[in-house]
């Protein structure tokens, strides 16, 4: 799932077979696409019908969504909404650049962050193991890159290290209002939980 999740164009057809064969996948995608913001005009009425109309970025942020959460032991993992967080407030961060949403890297990298710490493994380690485009790698690992720098900013907004904030907010220009894009991503972090 992580490797379709980074690839510019989806197969459809593959990932609605593997969804098919799995009820819980099943239920969970239906799900989240019945959710307001993917609602359909009209009735879904088969799996492949439903990943299309949640267009291919959604369907690859959904895609790691799933896998983030398999790998956390606990719904409530703290880590896992922190992840969340992250990972939406990278995305939002990204909107305001108009950086391309498709493969979502912003998305991706606040997402895996910290994932290394879920699964109890060295980041390095974790990363060889996951198909991620190498943007995405050197962002987690050395914060280099606009990725990275969006990363970077992230936490040090989450740790309320404002004197680097500004620093880095200054550096990426274009964005603006992060507290608002913060409240924005917590917001969403728990309606993803909730669900």
């Amino acid at each position: 799932m992580i490797a379709e999740a980074s690839k510019v164009e989806l197969d459809f057809d593959l990932l609605a077979n593997i969804c098919q064969r799995d009820l819980g996948l099943s239920y969970k995608l239906l799900r989240f696409v019945n959710n307001s913001l993917f609602a359909a005009r009209q009735p879904i009425s088969s799996l492949k019908l439903a990943m299309v109309s949640m267009g291919e970025p959604e369907l690859k942020k959904f895609l790691a969504l799933l896998a983030l959460a398999n790998l956390s032991d606990s719904a409530q993992d703290n880590r896992l909404t922190t992840a969340l967080v992250r990972a939406r407030f990278c995305d939002l961060l990204a909107i305001q650049k108009r950086l391309s949403s498709n493969p979502p890297s912003a998305f991706l990298t606040g997402l895996f962050s910290n994932v290394h710490e879920i699964i109890e493994q060295p980041q390095q380690l974790m990363l060889d193991q996951l198909p991620l485009e190498l943007e995405i790698k050197q962002a987690l690992l050395m914060g280099t890159g606009l990725l990275g720098q969006m990363l970077q900013l992230t936490l040090a907004f989450e740790r309320g290290d404002w004197e680097q904030t500004i620093a880095l907010e200054q550096q990426i220009k274009g964005i603006a209002e992060l507290a608002e894009v913060y409240q924005e991503a917590v917001r969403w972090a728990d309606s993803v939980l909730l669900n």
